[in-house]
């Protein structure tokens, strides 16, 4: 895009007499040469947005690869987390049913110990 100021400059210098022989009509070699210029400089042009257009489509294939392959582990990760959820769940379950058995046997250990104290009482209360 840079080159259409610079090529509308050239032209404008080219119409611009700058001395009394440069008004006579450019021979065919001088205008084969201006036209040479500018169909260079189209074809420059046309290259810079032909590879515009390359690294354009470049980028959307990379970036549609990316989304496929981030949307394939977005489903694992889901898939994950649900399975870790329901390990975790039973994991919860299963400490909860080990802590309500904790509680059990600590309250068998002190009725037990109770037993055992009222049993010693009884038996220092008897007479020899």
């Amino acid at each position: 895009m840079r080159i259409l100021p610079i090529l509308g400059l050239v032209l404008m210098s080219a119409a611009i007499p700058i001395s009394a022989t440069a008004q006579s009509s450019p021979s065919g070699g001088a205008r084969l040469a201006a036209d040479a210029k500018v169909a260079g400089n189209r074809a420059d042009e046309k290259v810079a947005l032909s590879n515009q257009w390359r690294k354009g489509a470049k980028m959307a294939a990379d970036g549609e690869k990316l989304m496929h392959r981030s949307e394939a582990r977005l489903l694992n990760l889901s898939r994950d987390a649900t399975r870790f959820q329901a390990k975790a769940d039973l994991a919860t379950a299963a400490r909860t049913k080990e802590e309500a058995s904790l509680a059990d046997g600590q309250r068998l250990m002190d009725q037990g110990h109770s037993l055992q104290d009222q049993a010693e009482a009884h038996f220092l209360a008897q007479p020899a």
